[in-house]
């Protein structure tokens, strides 16, 4: 694989990140991702369908309930001058 004349080829490697650039492509991954959200519909026009409500519903649920499970083990007892 040799190089070819008139082609350049440099392996740059960057010193420091770019890192509005990263932020740019999380918060795009992030748009793409909320798009194929039941819950957030692109037209606000446009009504969610029951099974699309339950869903939301079951999913929220589910958070609730391991938020639920992991804060109420991990969360320390109130001391004499709290009570």
């Amino acid at each position: 694989m040799g190089n070819v004349a008139g082609e350049t080829r440099a392996n740059v490697i960057p010193l420091h990140t770019n890192r509005s650039r990263v932020a740019a492509r999380r918060r795009a991954g992030q748009r793409a991702e909320s798009r194929q959200h039941p819950s957030l519909l692109s037209d606000p026009n446009d009504r969610a369908s029951a099974e699309q409500i339950a869903a939301v519903v079951r999913e929220i649920d589910e958070h609730r309930r391991a938020a639920g499970a992991t804060t109420s083990s991990t969360e320390p007892t109130p001391n004499d001058l709290a009570q």
